[in-house]
């Protein structure tokens, strides 16, 4: 098993072995973002495969390709002749997700989540998405519309809010405030907003 980490690539081939893949960009090698010829068991993590002709390009089983930005490619994924890849909790570079069922998907770019990372001190991918997405609530939307519409707080606070704390915080203050009935402001320890 080989893990590459935050290297900048513009592709990788993949033959007759398994791998494991995370944080790595694949851009614009014309051909192949990802190129697997005879080799099942890989997983792909955190990647941003964007502008070739084929994002993915498979002949084998059991691949598994996720929580990565699969954008301006040609074709997404193709996967010849048989075999399932697991493509699930992707951006595909639309809130729409793809025009094939690989669902759910993501409704933003996994790819931002580097800066949310280093913004609020987390090492660990998963963290990130979960702090930003956890129970289908993206930070960049909902998040501060519950709070607008829900506490009356003006816009550029909720964002504000966010932004500070951080998503897995304030989601968890408006948890804990809806189901005590308290103040979410005061759980997170700002009375005067």
């Amino acid at each position: 098993m080989t893990l590459y980490r935050y290297i900048d690539l513009n592709d990788i081939y993949v033959s007759a072995s398994a791998s494991t893949e995370s944080g790595e960009t694949y851009t614009e090698s014309n051909s192949y973002g990802i190129y697997l010829d005879n080799s099942g068991g890989n997983t792909f993590e955190f990647l941003d495969i964007r502008n070739n002709d084929l994002g993915v390009w498979t002949n084998s089983a059991n691949n598994v390709v996720r929580y990565s930005k699969i954008s301006n490619n040609s074709a997404g994924i193709k996967n010849e002749p048989t075999g399932l890849v697991n493509a699930v909790l992707n951006w595909w570079g639309s809130t729409d997700g793809p025009s094939v069922g690989y669902r759910p998907f993501l409704p933003e770019d996994p790819c931002t989540f580097n800066e949310y990372m280093e913004k609020h001190k987390l090492e660990n991918p998963r963290e990130a998405m979960v702090n930003r997405m956890s129970e289908g609530e993206t930070c960049s939307t909902n998040l501060p519309k519950r709070m607008i519409v829900n506490y009356h707080l003006k816009p550029r606070k909720a964002e504000k809010l966010v932004n500070e704390y951080g998503c897995y915080d304030v989601r968890q203050a408006l948890k804990e405030a809806e189901d005590n009935l308290g103040d979410f402001k005061e759980i997170l320890g700002i009375p005067h907003l």
